[in-house]
């Protein structure tokens, strides 16, 4: 009879045993579930709220692309597309006023990218040549959802004929020498465009925008211009020499970014 009492004792102390142990784990496994610099699971448009006991804050980024494709024409009508998310996109974030380590991860398949963060301010930084390497300052504060978003606006520009001056014929272009662009269509260039691109590959202007790749894409300079009324010659400056036996089709893209932040 005691044996029986203490077999079953010692039943109920294993099994409390294993009740307790599985208790802290499910707490343990709970508290990883969205530690500083996680992403969070949520359909876009419904940010995940945060209830008056979270002492951190949620910076939630939206990434987007507009594009232009100009016609060569007034004829012709635009083409392109508008808010299209830009996955993959790699995002750094550290603390401006602790100066800690950076926090680094890549937006979703929406576009998106949200990190719970003690409440502080940040500098998040798109490492990506699209957003020309841009850091944006934001603030976070405890139980608040912070805004960024960043949308990229591009146009493309179709280029009619083009002219490299190679005077020692060494079949490239180069930064000092002169490279003459034909573009047409019933919009000018600006000069003032803050990144101008060359495409000179196969690849249209929308996949280097969505994907990203720069296989076949030279930053370029616009040092003067030629306008009429539906062309304009540009004079362009590479930023890296150019195989001009490679140049397969020729298309200029100019792209700007601009950053909401709210609450700011």
């Amino acid at each position: 009879m005691r044996d029986s009492k203490r077999n079953l004792l010692a039943t109920i102390t294993i099994v409390g045993a294993l009740f307790l142990f599985a208790a802290l784990t499910v707490a343990n496994l709970s508290s990883f579930a969205s530690p500083i610099g996680s992403d969070i699971n949520f359909v876009k448009g419904n940010a995940p709220q945060l209830g008056p006991g979270n002492s951190d804050g949620l910076l939630l980024i939206t990434v987007e692309a507009n594009l232009t494709v100009l016609p060569v024409s007034s004829n012709q009508t635009l083409a392109g597309f508008r808010n299209e998310p830009l996955r993959g996109v790699f995002i750094s974030i550290s603390n401006t006023a602790t100066n800690s380590g950076a926090l680094g991860n890549t937006t979703n398949s929406v576009g998106q990218l949200a990190i719970y963060l003690p409440p502080s301010s940040y500098a998040v930084s798109f490492q990506d040549w699209r957003f020309n390497y841009s850091t944006v300052t934001v603030s976070i504060f405890t139980g608040q959802v912070t805004h960024l978003g960043a949308y990229l606006n591009a146009t493309t520009y179709s280029v009619q004929s083009f002219n490299i001056v190679d005077p020692d014929d060494s079949g490239w272009a180069l930064g000092w020498e002169q490279v003459y662009a034909n573009v047409v269509g019933p919009q000018h260039v600006s000069q003032f465009d803050a990144s101008t691109y060359l495409e000179t590959g196969t690849l249209s202007a929308a996949s280097d925008v969505l994907d990203g790749g720069t296989t076949s894409l030279t930053q370029v300079t616009i040092l003067g211009n030629l306008k009429s009324q539906n062309s304009q010659w540009l004079n362009l400056e590479v930023d890296s020499a150019i195989s001009i036996s490679s140049i397969q089709n020729l298309q200029l893209l100019s792209m700007s970014s601009i950053y909401l932040v709210y609450p700011a």
